[in-house]
């Protein structure tokens, strides 16, 4: 499994273009390599209309380092079952 870590940009058809200028996005993928686990979020930041400004981190994530029942665990969970989990960061302007 895979957390990477970007600064997107919305598109003209994503709701917030206009609003938002750039938004820090996490993304956990259930995948085996880097690979495809980047391919997958690229994916996925291509069906929610986001642009890639950067790529901050990307690295392995062992589930084990969050303790059972806390809220970081819940959110690796959901990737091991759904396969890849967003989670939304800050946004400029706030």
């Amino acid at each position: 499994m895979y957390v990477i870590k970007y600064d997107v940009r919305p598109r003209p058809n994503n709701p917030d273009y206009g609003k938002v200028m750039s938004r820090e996005v996490t993304i956990i993928v259930n995948e085996s390599t880097s690979v495809a686990a980047e391919a997958a979020a690229r994916s996925l930041l291509d069906r929610i209309e986001c642009d890639v400004e950067s790529q901050d981190e990307a690295s392995w994530l062992d589930i084990d380092i969050y303790a059972a029942g806390t809220p970081g665990r819940a959110i690796v969970e959901r990737a091991q079952a759904e396969g890849i989990a967003l989670i939304l960061g800050p946004r400029f302007p706030p």
